[in-house]
């Protein structure tokens, strides 16, 4: 962190106008140098371009998980929170060293987001995780321990205290410092975290309901997902559908890195947002697969409240369809989802909706390239719309 932040100053005073390539140490550093100071400098949109740039798939892994970093920050100081949590979850996910100096920079940096956007609970965990590997009795130490002290206060939890013991050089200046820092981002946002009713798990032998709705369908136990948990209610009659995008960009057509996304979304899903389960019931990515998520037994948490997602299924496409156009091979998946589950559940064409026509003003989901391809598609026109 200190070496990226020496040649942060330098790559400034030298006055760097285009990234460098990566390819070698050198350009490498000061690539990564320059996405920090347009962090610095707020210039979060050329530093979302600049990564998509830079970004290429033979990538070493640190230097991966370092332009991971610099897109969530971006994304972070844009107030894309959602967006956001999932980048920083791709940075530490790309990490070649659990525990290492760049994971916990990435821990820290998570748990700031988390912090302005006031979900406190979630940042004092970063926070405590990014401790869990700092050398001991360390001022990296010490600065994490107040990061935890101070977003439990926020929390209104008892064990901030604890947490203010621990830090050995409590008259630093630097510390004084970040606890006004933090204090500021806590104080400026709803307290707390939404809490979750304990309900068990369904057990039992019976096979998902949505397991033989569409051909060839990536089942949950194919990504590796999680069993849903928490409070969730039983999905009810069936009558429309709601079309989404990520948010996110992401253009990988690897199975193994559309797995991975799907496992970190719905750890973003049931973590953060303290949600049941990932919240869509179905998921397609960039090559055309589908993914099962949720499933169709239980409601989801796609469309805003639970009365918008009564009876209603969620459908994502991995992507950010703002930022980039929809491939073939996703418009023809969707087309088959929406085609065979409107056949099985009697879903009126009148009843496939975006997320923005269920929340008129409130977002823009499902990014202008995929409004387009419903609007199409609602048209009557398949051919066209698979065409675009």
């Amino acid at each position: 962190m200190r070496l990226l932040t020496l040649l942060m100053a330098l790559s400034l005073l030298v006055g760097c106008v285009s990234p460098a390539p990566y390819g070698n140490t050198r350009s490498d550093s000061q690539s990564i140098a320059r996405l920090y100071a347009l962090l610095a400098r707020g210039q979060f949109e050329t530093v979302r371009k600049e990564v998509a740039e830079l970004s290429a798939p033979d990538l070493p892994d640190d230097l991966r998980a370092r332009l991971h970093l610099a897109d969530a920050r971006a994304l972070a100081g844009l107030k894309h929170t959602g967006s956001a949590m999932l980048a920083f979850g791709r940075a530490q996910a790309a990490v070649a060293e659990p525990g290492s100096p760049l994971d916990r920079d990435i821990l820290r940096f998570w748990g700031d987001a988390e912090l302005a956007a006031g979900r406190v609970r979630p940042a004092a965990r970063r926070y405590e995780e990014a401790f869990a590997s700092a050398p001991d009795g360390s001022p990296e130490a010490d600065e994490l321990s107040l990061s935890v002290a101070v977003a439990l206060d926020a929390a209104g939890s008892p064990m901030a205290d604890s947490w203010r013991r621990r830090i050995r050089r409590p008259r630093s200046s630097k510390l004084r410092d970040l606890e006004s820092r933090l204090v500021a981002s806590a104080g400026s946002q709803p307290i707390g975290a939404p809490s979750t009713i304990a309900r068990p798990t369904p057990v039992g032998s019976r096979s998902s309901p949505s397991a033989n709705l569409l051909p060839g369908l990536r089942s949950r136990a194919q990504w590796g997902a999680a069993g849903i948990r928490g409070d969730y209610d039983t999905m009810a009659p069936i009558w429309r559908i709601t079309v989404h995008h990520g948010a996110t960009r992401f253009t990988s057509t690897s199975e193994a890195g559309a797995a991975a996304e799907m496992r970190n979304m719905q750890r973003f899903h049931q973590q953060d947002r303290r949600w049941a389960d990932i919240s869509y019931h179905f998921c397609i990515d960039p090559a055309g697969r589908i993914w099962e998520g949720r499933s169709l037994a239980y409601q989801g948490a796609h469309a805003g409240n639970p009365e918008l997602n009564r009876g209603n299924i969620g459908v994502m496409l991995l992507g950010n369809f703002n930022e980039q156009a929809l491939p073939a091979a996703q418009q023809q998946a969707l087309a088959q989802t929406l085609s065979l589950l409107s056949s099985r559940y009697s879903v009126q064409r009148g009843h496939l909706y975006t997320h923005n026509e269920v929340k008129p003003g409130q977002t823009e989901c499902p990014g202008r390239s995929l409004q387009t391809w419903m609007d199409r598609y609602r048209g009557g026109s398949l051919a066209m719309a698979s065409r675009q």
